[in-house]
């Protein structure tokens, strides 16, 4: 069970780092051509039509502050098109609470994947920093107790046995737990719920170890470099904390309203410090692996489902960074492979 407890957290830190709470993204409206058409208020949708097919593509908060759970009700005309689908397509299996016996029992066989093995090449946070100098990890050790204290040991020690970038989500993870937030599964459950309510087939565009692959073929040396900035640097706990709330409460209010221009940006551009180059660099280098990297993996797998299964209405579920940042490719990958905006008045509801 401790395993639990340590890569649950882990591991849904990492697939909320690409929905409008997670890492930092820049936003934009949609290019005119792929303007959204969704009703007010309501949450950013792209309805699509290749003449053939009908794509709404909803723009999803993946989890919520319980206190807040009520704000992310999926208007009525949503939950029609969703009980019309012949298909529902989600973007992780990691994002619904039906899933959660099935994501314990995955982690359990894999849960080592996520640990670091300098034998294999895959060093540990704890490597990193004793390699940078010998009395760094104390140091981090040290400044990362105060900061999160009461830190117990053993979350310390679990915490720097991973890879730098699984160690990230987890210290985002404890801090989550430090402000005293409670998640709820967001809008991606609401719509699977949906869905299975109404016997429609769901698929999923990619599977936790998908995301954990690509995260762990990345440069890690970025990963510590923000960890150490983010612990040693001279932000607070305190200052970060209010500024996660701040940027939490804007995205749940620009959701709801479908405003597509002014979701929150860069979480550390409201901190009153100034971020070092090598770790903005390595932040935009993480948004671009978790928006255009995956989405490009994912338009080929999203044709071939439609191809598989000769679904006519179809509605895809995608963290709404994937539909309003501009750092997303999603809509112009669509927009390439034929599919073209329309209104909510020509998508056929009925079956």
């Amino acid at each position: 069970m401790r395993a639990f407890r340590v890569f649950t957290p882990l591991l849904l830190a990492a697939v909320f780092a690409s929905c409008a709470t997670g890492p930092p993204v820049a936003t934009r409206r949609p290019p005119s051509a792929f303007e959204a058409h969704s009703e007010s208020p309501s949450p950013p949708v792209l309805r699509l039509s290749d003449g053939r097919r009908y794509l709404t593509v909803l723009g999803t908060i993946h989890a919520v502050p319980e206190e807040h759970a009520d704000a992310l009700s999926l208007p009525q005309l949503l939950n029609d098109e969703i009980e019309a689908a012949d298909l529902v397509v989600v973007e992780s299996n990691l994002l619904t609470l039906e899933h959660r016996d099935r994501l314990l029992q995955a982690m359990r066989v894999h849960h080592s994947y996520l640990r670091a093995d300098r034998h294999k090449g895959r060093p540990s946070l704890s490597d990193f920093l004793k390699d940078r100098d010998e009395t760094l990890l104390e140091e981090f050790s040290l400044a990362l107790s105060e900061r999160l204290a009461p830190l117990h040991e053993r979350q310390l020690s679990s915490l720097l046995a991973l890879r730098p970038w699984a160690a990230r989500s987890n210290l985002n993870s404890l801090r989550r737990a430090r402000d005293g937030i409670v998640w709820s599964p967001g809008v991606d459950a609401q719509v699977v719920r949906a869905a299975r309510g109404a016997g429609i087939e769901v698929r999923y565009l990619e599977s936790w170890r998908d995301l954990a692959a690509l995260h762990d073929a990345a440069e890690q040396q970025s990963y510590v470099e923000e960890l150490l900035f983010s612990v040693m640097g001279p932000v607070s706990e305190e200052a970060m904390a209010r500024a996660r709330r701040e940027r939490l409460l804007e995205t749940l209010e620009s959701w709801g309203r479908g405003d597509l221009e002014t979701a929150p940006g860069m979480l550390h551009d409201r901190l009153d410090v100034e971020v070092p180059p090598v770790v903005r660099a390595g932040l935009e280098a993480t948004q671009r692996m978790l928006l255009e990297t995956r989405e490009r993996r994912w338009v080929p797998r999203l044709l071939s489902f439609l191809e598989e299964t000769e679904a006519k209405r179809i509605v895809v579920a995608v963290g709404a960074a994937h539909v309003v940042s501009e750092a997303a490719v999603f809509p112009d990958l669509l927009r390439d492979a034929g599919f073209k905006p329309v209104g909510a008045e020509s998508l056929p509801y009925r079956r």
